[in-house]
């Protein structure tokens, strides 16, 4: 038993699988079943993937139009083999999402233009959270983030639940839209897009636990966003900067990884100085894994 202990702790526990299942289970055929050892790899998986997430920080974005959150989702290629690219932009204190945007091809032409139209719009916001590459990290969207004065937040790389809030958002759209959407008939994003909007008129208007029963309409039109003037917002960046340098200095032989680490903690400690996020962890008691 001791030494299945051990071999259950070596195994390396993914979302949904666990590496060194196939391995476990040849060396251990002789002694136990296939299926009762499947079953206690699983428990152990929910396990520590559950204890993994009590530990995980979770920030609560306090003010409307501080951070918003871009992202994108593909749907299965139609019958003449097009994917369509679902494009979502979500205020993150609010869960409020824009207009949403549907093509077939999705550049990064097509997110500077879709950025500049709702900055113009609701005013630019303080930050923006993007995925770590693609269409959201061109030089033109760099150019217009540089032009509003825009601070980005890029995810760590391979590490989606740093956009968690967003990405929750698109699960909720894409599951409802999925059945909207014809096939083998082509999903034209002309045909598309109108349930599209309506899904997102849904999402605004439904009421939010989290928002106190308010629904995401109410809760960032309810009182006017908070605004920076360019001069504030480049000592802000500034402010961010030196912090991100010193907590490099610490470091021993820093990397690329760790300048985007260090941003992200710098600017994270800004925002809690400025009482614009609340920080936690989750306390609930985890029941440990027991054979």
């Amino acid at each position: 038993m001791e030494e299945l202990l051990e071999d259950l702790q070596s195994l390396v526990h993914r979302a949904q699988r666990t590496r060194g299942t196939g391995k476990l289970q040849a060396h251990w055929h002789p002694f136990i079943a296939r299926g009762p050892l499947q079953n206690v790899v699983t428990a152990c998986r929910r396990a520590k993937l559950r204890a993994r997430r009590q530990r995980l920080q979770r920030i609560r974005w306090l003010q409307p139009n501080v951070a918003w959150a871009i992202d994108a989702t593909e749907y299965p290629r139609d019958a003449q083999g097009d994917r369509l690219i679902h494009v979502v932009v979500q205020d993150l204190a609010t869960t409020f999402q824009f207009d949403p945007i549907l093509k077939a091809n999705f550049s990064g032409h097509d997110a500077t233009t879709l950025l500049l139209a709702l900055f113009r719009r609701h005013g630019p916001p303080l930050f923006l959270k993007r995925d770590n590459g693609g269409v959201f990290n061109t030089p033109e969207v760099d150019a217009l983030l540089a032009q509003f004065a825009v601070i980005p937040l890029n995810s760590p790389a391979r590490y989606p639940r740093y956009n968690g809030a967003i990405e929750h958002g698109i699960g909720e759209l894409k599951h409802d839209l999925r059945g909207c959407l014809l096939r083998p008939t082509p999903s034209a994003p002309s045909a598309a897009l109108p349930f599209a909007r309506f899904l997102v008129h849904k999402h605004n208007y439904q009421p939010r636990r989290l928002l106190g029963g308010q629904s995401a309409t109410q809760a960032y039109f309810q009182r006017p966003p908070l605004r920076w003037n360019r001069g504030e917002r480049h000592r802000i960046f500034a402010w961010i900067g030196a912090r991100a340098k010193r907590i490099l200095r610490a470091m021993d032989h820093p990397n690329q990884r760790d300048l985007r680490r260090a941003w992200r903690r710098a600017a994270e400690s800004w925002l809690r100085r400025q009482g614009l996020i609340k920080v936690s962890i989750n306390h609930k008691t985890v029941t440990p894994f027991s054979p």
